[in-house]
């Protein structure tokens, strides 16, 4: 059984029940098992039988499958109660040794999505899972590198560095290449060379199975260097292939499309409405985010509604979004469009500042010295107040602490 050909051409109902009874025994089973959920959005594609067949078995302690549903949960997030359950799930694989079961807390643990902060732990349970062999640990501290963290500035240089020395690695030992390592080796190396001269790491990533690679491709084939859309062959080649293979950056791509058509004649809103719609179904953030923009003017097909803008924009900030974190505040704090407690404004500043915005970041401290969110008061003044207080820092564009070279603070130094 080729399991990695199963991954590739996106049979992931298939891969769960062919690898299930070999996870423990046969490693390609278990590396395309549990590389199949380092795209989060896989979940969304699952038939109904395998979750309830993925469900079954983790509630009877399988540790694959525990990790499995875990990643479910936390996609879909069905209940309010739902991310306790993911802790849960997730500790009991890692105490049954599933790596990546250790490294996906450790990433929770940095962003609170338990409401508990704690970089230290997301730090030490990081490089567990990383010396232990987890790939979903090496791709947390890829993404990092690529994108900034905590306020921390990007590091492309290690970022390219480590792609490169994954993919080595790999290929030393006679591993099946992992296409993560190269659509992170495009972004990173994005910050030195254009798109288009990096599409090729992008195509390859897609070839492995990396559906979020279609969206890098299109843009390199669409746009290029510039902001203006053209469709070539291989743009349109690419977005049916996209589509085909269920890229939820695909469906984004051709909502964007079709919303920068100047004519209303030649724009297709159905497709618009549609491919938005599904991209955010599949937990786009850009797109969640996008749908709520819509609710919010009433543009399009989109009736102005502001409580649902505010449930996508909610949805959005599940998926990892900033952006929609402020907008929600701000619809909330400054527009006030739709009446909420003052407590829940501030939980919106907070999960904000977790996520990355200097704004909310702002807005929480403010909230703390005049009272509020005190049950929070450690993460507070440990993380944000310093940053609040610094001398340089902004809530206009990026602001980053300022990391020594030589011996940053160590949440750097986890992969080198």
């Amino acid at each position: 059984m080729n399991y990695y050909s199963l991954l590739y051409q996106g049979k992931y109902d298939e891969l769960v029940h062919e690898a299930y009874s070999v996870l423990d025994t046969n490693k390609d089973a278990e590396r395309a098992f549990l590389r199949m959920f380092m795209e989060l959005d896989t979940v969304y594609l699952f038939k109904p039988e395998t979750v309830a067949f993925i469900e079954t078995e983790a509630r009877k302690g399988n540790r694959h499958m525990q990790y499995a549903y875990a990643r479910y949960l936390f996609g879909l997030r069905p209940t309010e109660q739902a991310i306790h359950e993911v802790f849960d799930l997730l500790s009991a694989a890692a105490q049954q040794g599933l790596a990546d079961a250790k490294a996906v807390l450790a990433d929770m643990y940095g962003y609170g999505d338990i409401d508990i902060v704690d970089y230290n732990k997301e730090e030490t349970l990081m490089h567990e899972a990383f010396d232990e062999g987890s790939e979903m640990a090496a791709m947390y501290i890829l993404r990092n590198y690529c994108y900034g963290q905590h306020f921390h500035a990007p590091r492309p240089d290690l970022a390219s560095e480590m792609a490169d020395d994954l993919i080595a690695r790999d290929e030393q030992a006679g591993i099946e290449p992992n296409g993560i390592w190269y659509y992170y080796r495009g972004v990173a190396n994005e910050h030195y060379e254009s798109k288009t001269r990096l599409v090729a790491n992008y195509l390859r990533a897609a070839e492995l199975g990396v559906r979020r690679a279609y969206g890098e491709i299109l843009i390199a084939y669409g746009y290029g260097d510039s902001a203006t859309l053209h469709q070539t062959p291989d743009y349109n080649l690419w977005m049916e292939k996209g589509i085909d293979h269920r890229a939820c950056s695909a469906y984004f791509l051709a909502a964007l499309g079709e919303m920068m058509k100047t004519s209303e004649i030649m724009r297709d809103e159905d497709a618009l409405f549609s491919m938005l719609t599904q991209a955010a179904k599949m937990g786009h953030a850009g797109a969640t985010e996008l749908e709520g923009d819509m609710f919010l003017e009433g543009s399009y097909q989109w009736k102005q509604d502001y409580k649902r803008a505010a449930e996508s924009y909610y949805r959005a900030i599940d998926n990892g979004s900033a952006g929609a974190a402020e907008k929600l505040w701000r619809m909330i704090a400054h527009d006030h469009l739709i009446d909420r407690p003052l407590h829940e404004v501030d939980r919106i500043a907070l999960i904000g500042a977790r996520l990355g915005s200097a704004m909310l970041l702002a807005e929480t401290v403010v909230a703390f010295q005049e009272g509020r969110l005190q049950e929070y008061k450690k993460e507070i003044t440990t993380y944000y107040e310093p940053i609040f207080d610094d001398p340089e820092f902004s809530t206009d564009g990026e602001f980053y602490l300022h990391d020594d070279d030589e011996d940053d603070d160590g949440r750097w130094d986890a992969w080198a």
